[in-house]
């Protein structure tokens, strides 16, 4: 996250992190100082796969703890979540233009791009052919 710009009378001792999957009361944590400057990243360890987590952040000063950030909610995957809303935009009998909107989710490694298959029309599930592989966007024609 971004450093806080405004810490009001006091200096910014370091920024309170909270951690939740949504279920059990949040994990408190603090950031670190180094050189007397307080991080603004934080790591967590010992996440469940697959398991959904809500996290948010505040900064804390001498008067006390600011108000908290938006939550950010994440799932503990490598993998991105399956891309949201795809529609057939054009059709024809030469060609089938398609679009979809990016997931929800998009893995601990982030994303470089989409992959799309077809198969041969048999419920979906019938030999699936991989026809581009490559760094396709969200909402663009290609």
């Amino acid at each position: 996250w971004d450093p806080v710009t405004d810490v009001g009378s006091s200096s910014l001792k370091h920024y309170a992190v909270y951690l939740d999957d949504g279920i059990t009361a949040p994990v408190r944590s603090t950031t670190l100082l180094l050189d007397g400057v307080a991080q603004t990243s934080q790591f967590f360890s010992q996440l469940k796969e697959g398991h959904i987590y809500r996290i948010s952040v505040a900064a804390v000063n001498g008067a006390g703890e600011g108000p908290v950030s938006e939550r950010l909610t994440l799932i503990a995957s490598d993998y991105p979540s399956a891309p949201n809303n795809p529609r057939v935009v054009f059709q024809s009998r030469e060609q089938i233009d398609i679009e979809w909107e990016p997931p929800q989710f998009r893995g601990a490694a982030g994303m470089s791009g989409y992959r799309v298959f077809s198969n041969n029309g048999n419920d979906g599930e019938c030999c699936p052919h991989l026809i581009y592989d490559g760094g396709m966007r969200a909402s663009t024609l290609y």
